[in-house]
This record gives C-alpha cells, sequence and structure tokens, in this order.
C-alpha cells in the first residue's frame, strides 16, 4: 500500500503531495458505507471486490472499520434464512481476522453476548 511505502521511506513523495492522517480518515470514511453495502451483494464479483477493500480499510483504519463490519456480520451470521449474507459474513470474518487479531484495545471476549462488543465500544 502507499500509505506504509510512505510512512516506512521507502517511496519518495513530494511533501504537499504526502498522505495525511485526515486525508487517510476521509479516505476510509468515503467508501466504509458503500462497501458495508457491497459485501452482501448477490453477484459474487462485486461481494468478492467489496471483501478486498474492506480489508485494506480495515488496515488502514480498523478503529472505524470493524466496529461496523461486526455490527453488520453477527445479525447476519444469527439469522440463517438468506444464505449468501451467511456466507458473506463468514468470508467478511475470514479477511478480517488478521485485523482483528492485530488491533489492539479490542475487547478478547464478548460475555457470551456480541452486543456486549458495541457496549464496550462505545464506552471507549
Amino acid at each position: 500500500m502507499r500509505w506504509n511505502r510512505e510512512q516506512s521511506g521507502e517511496m519518495e513523495v513530494p511533501a504537499e503531495r504526502r498522505l495525511s492522517e485526515p486525508l487517510k480518515r476521509r479516505f476510509v470514511l468515503c467508501l466504509r458505507d458503500v462497501i458495508f453495502m457491497g459485501i452482501y451483494a448477490k453477484s459474487s464479483t462485486a461481494m468478492t471486490f467489496s471483501l478486498s477493500t474492506l480489508q485494506g480499510l480495515a488496515y488502514l483504519e480498523p478503529h472505524l472499520i470493524l466496529p461496523g463490519a461486526l455490527q453488520r456480520i453477527y445479525p447476519a451470521l444469527q439469522g440463517l434464512v438468506e444464505v449468501h449474507r451467511t456466507t458473506s459474513s463468514l468470508r467478511a470474518m475470514q479477511v478480517l481476522s488478521r485485523v482483528i487479531t492485530r488491533t489492539k484495545g479490542l475487547p478478547l471476549s464478548y460475555d457470551n453476548s456480541p452486543w456486549s462488543f458495541f457496549a464496550w465500544y462505545r464506552c471507549q
């Protein structure tokens, strides 16, 4: 990713063209809602592209992506009526699993309730 290469010094970019924290945050926020809808697209191509983008956005700003993603994934996993939503949710958990395990500040348990994560997140 360009962000990583700029931060490590591997990529030389003029100061006025460098990516900044506010720009990165704005970029993630612009795409977030579209991607959350796209992961449940009935088109497998759209779903695959959305999941790939979801993973990239989660690497850039995990605290902006993970709560909203989990908030959509848990209900889809609990209701087994719509099979494509269950499949999409499992694939979303797969692409987010590495980011979830590497993100500091996320709770390790959910107190036997998937909603306790959201209560924890609101308190942060």
